[in-house]
């Protein structure tokens, strides 16, 4: 429910990853994180096209400039539910496939099925479902 506005530098959401994503290395003795899953968009709904495609861009960048990740980590967004409400930010998401960076993708998710008490979040059985089409566009990375 956080607009990407604080996932950008210095924004709360962004800062928070990053701290917890370096606890969560160091604890663990890794030094990389392999991937990163993205469902973000839904309360940018009054914000531009062209300032959600660029915001999104600037938060894979910056993602991919912190030491722990880097430029080849895989960068994979699910669309949001298909409501119309969403159009905007499910054509940015859908360009991420085609826009020549082979570790960046996007999971087509807008068509699964939401929650009949809000029609604003996937149902549980979506859920289920997102988890496999995030992993197909995984596979398609490393094909």
């Amino acid at each position: 429910g956080q607009c990407i506005e604080k996932w950008i530098y210095d924004g709360e959401m962004y800062n928070e990853c990053v701290c917890v994503t370096k606890k969560c290395l160091g604890v663990s003795n890794l030094r990389h994180i392999h991937g990163i899953l993205w469902h973000q968009g839904e309360a940018d709904y009054m914000n531009t096209h062209e300032y959600y495609e660029h915001s999104l861009n600037t938060v894979i960048n910056q993602f991919r400039n912190e030491y722990f990740f880097n430029e080849y980590i895989p960068f994979i967004a699910g669309e949001l539910l298909n409501n119309n409400t969403y159009d905007k930010q499910n054509r940015v998401l859908e360009k991420l496939n085609f826009n020549g960076d082979k570790y960046i993708r996007c999971a087509y998710t807008r068509y699964l099925q939401c929650n009949v008490n809000d029609n604003l979040h996937f149902s549980t059985m979506s859920h289920r479902l997102m988890g496999q089409l995030y992993y197909d566009q995984y596979k398609i990375i490393f094909s």
